[in-house]
């Protein structure tokens, strides 16, 4: 999911969202509650030359900021705090740890996602809080300097006519995907884990957060 799209097809573009079934463990539903969150993990990049993509601390600071207060306001996700870091855990070995975890359970296309042994910087963490149910976060997605979808644009169509349409860009505005999973501190085990993705998505935009939100919860939550 971190593979950002900057060209894509038409047909493409016509399945808005894209999601592999979601996994959940044998744990019933009735007892996933009271879920405290870690700071949600961003890899944001923007496009201001070109199609050259950089990555932007800013941008994916401020997604991490707006995913915890929609996460945290939505009445029927049952969030009930941020999880502060202890000062014994290196703040980036954690998240290391959490995106690794992540990758491993998008090599197992989010499936038989239980022999996968949480890292141990993240246990030690969740230990200290002394919860049983806690939820992770990783966001990826571009968006684009103000101007420079149209110049791009105008580029594309210009290929297609110099090619008589046998060459025929389709520049992305911008893209954006999350991944949310929920981790059971009591049982040492992944309880659910989801992903989507909007190949057209501005990824800070709250009308996209609020559309993966609802599409990742969706048949779990409500």
């Amino acid at each position: 999911m971190r593979l950002l799209l900057i060209f894509l097809s038409l047909s493409t573009l016509q399945s808005a969202c894209v999601s592999q079934k979601a996994y959940t463990s044998a744990t019933p539903l009735s007892q996933v509650k009271d879920i405290h969150m870690f700071e949600p993990l961003a890899f944001i990049s923007l496009i201001e030359k070109g199609n050259q993509m950089a990555h932007s601390d800013s941008l994916s600071n401020y997604f991490s900021q707006r995913w915890s207060l929609i996460a945290a306001n939505i009445p029927d996700l049952p969030v009930e705090g941020l999880v502060k870091i202890p000062g014994f855990v290196e703040t980036e070995v954690l998240k290391t740890e959490i995106d690794q975890l992540f990758f491993w359970a998008e090599e197992a296309g989010g499936r038989n996602l239980n022999p996968l042994e949480l890292p141990p910087n993240l246990v030690a963490t969740m230990d200290h809080h002394n919860q049983r149910f806690y939820m992770l976060t990783l966001s990826s997605g571009f968006t684009r300097r103000e101007g420079n979808y149209t110049g791009q644009l105008v580029k594309g169509v210009a290929l297609t006519f110099l090619t008589m349409g046998i060459y025929s860009p389709m520049p992305l505005k911008a893209n954006s995907a999350v991944q949310v999973m929920i981790l059971d501190n009591q049982l040492g085990e992944i309880t659910f884990y989801k992903n989507s993705f909007n190949p057209e998505g501005e990824p800070l935009e709250n009308k996209t957060l609020l559309k993966h939100a609802k599409f990742l919860f969706k048949g779990y939550f409500w």
